[in-house]
């Protein structure tokens, strides 16, 4: 499903997005958790980097979660400037995030046990690796947008040209071959014969037609 989903930079770009969306929910959810179970306030001196750290991640869940929104507004919209902007938040968002964890890493290093380093250096890099991957779909959809709304607005006026032939060779005042010329001489001698059909009827006795009306013939 993934696979089929990804065969199109369009439905990358929303495979990525759903999938931030979906992480920030989650992380947001579970901070809040953490924070909601954690002591009062006056018993957790000795445990305060925890509490910053959930807020941290917490907002950070947040500001990811908004950030997907916008993006998938922004694409279902067609809005390319909503989507710069958007593309252009997150992108700075995860920038801060990873100068952030490697500064913090470095710092307490000395101090981490040995699981605990091996778990931060995980988590560093699949978050560098893919904010780096879901960021450059995001690029290029932007570069292809352009190309992408060309493409779609002469698929619309192809489509439209077919259904206005078939609806004209449905009627009858068409046929096969004869190039635009033909088409457009065929089409012209309908409408006449259609227009002939209607205002010209059999003359009764005593009549004639003269310039588009009925007059009784007088002896």
């Amino acid at each position: 499903m993934c696979c089929i989903i990804c065969l199109s930079v369009r439905g990358a770009a929303y495979f990525g997005t759903s999938a931030q969306i979906l992480l920030g929910l989650a992380l947001t959810i579970r901070e809040l958790a953490l924070l909601w179970s954690m002591p009062p306030w006056d018993r957790i001196e000795a445990d305060s980097y925890v509490l910053y750290l959930a807020i941290i991640l917490m907002m950070y869940g947040m500001l990811i979660l908004c950030f997907g929104c916008w993006i998938f507004r922004a694409m279902e919209k067609r809005s390319l400037r909503l989507l710069k902007v958007s593309v252009g938040g997150f992108t700075i968002l995860q920038c801060l995030i990873v100068l952030t964890h490697v500064s913090l890493l470095v710092i307490a290093y000395d101090v981490l046990k040995e699981d605990e380093k091996v778990s931060q250096l995980i988590m560093l890099i699949l978050n560098f690796v893919l904010s780096s991957l879901h960021l450059s779909i995001l690029f290029l959809y932007i570069i292809r947008y352009p190309r992408m709304a060309i493409l779609t607005t002469m698929g619309a006026s192809d489509t439209s040209e077919s259904n206005l032939t078939v609806s004209v060779n449905s009627g009858g005042g068409l046929k096969k071959g004869g190039g635009v010329g033909y088409h457009r001489q065929s089409l012209s001698s309908h409408g006449s014969s259609v227009r002939s059909t209607a205002t010209i009827r059999e003359c009764a006795p005593g009549q004639r037609y003269v310039d588009g009306e009925w007059e009784n013939l007088h002896c």
